[in-house]
């Protein structure tokens, strides 16, 4: 398995930055830009956001729609193998390649939706990193970027539990 090595060093110390794979290119911050240039040229969240990953989502609907085509193919090639079975002169190549097409058909849906996910998935990550850097950098361009992390960490619960009972001694 292709994370075994990774989980067998886990296990033998606390992983660091250097024991972690490297991240793809275009899911690095510094790589992902055209959010930020899109928002400057239209000026709108929606125009830059659908101008940036419009393209993705289009494609991923595509394939969310050959997933739910495929959902109707075993139940209609499993209609067709138990006719076929129940004839009389039923040939057994017709109902092996019954059978082997209900398998394709489901493989492929299991393929097509968990490739629909994974984009989506990526895409939603490339979203919240493009919405924080826009933030911190309108705060920092404030001038408020303590403030503001101390908001962050009070609202995320960050810091629930870690200062708890330290004044019991008082």
């Amino acid at each position: 398995m292709w994370v075994t090595p990774l989980t067998q060093l886990g296990q033998q110390k606390h992983l660091e930055q250097d024991d972690l794979w490297e991240m793809l290119p275009g899911d690095q911050a510094a790589n992902l830009t055209g959010f930020q240039t899109r928002l400057k040229q239209h000026g709108s969240i929606v125009r830059a956001l659908f101008g940036e990953y419009g393209g993705g989502l289009l494609w991923s609907g595509l394939v969310k729609l050959v997933h739910d085509l495929l959902m109707f193919t075993p139940p209609f090639l499993l209609e067709k193998l138990l006719k076929h079975v129940q004839a009389p002169d039923a040939g057994r190549a017709v109902s092996v390649a019954l059978a082997l097409a209900m398998l394709c058909a489901s493989s492929l849906e299991s393929l097509s939706i968990n490739l629909y996910f994974h984009a989506l998935y990526r895409m939603s990550a490339h979203v919240k990193v493009n919405m924080v850097t826009m933030l911190y950098s309108k705060v920092e361009a404030c001038g408020a970027l303590d403030m503001w992390m101390c908001v962050c960490v009070c609202r995320t619960g960050w810091m629930d539990g870690w200062m708890d009972g330290w004044m019991d001694g008082w």
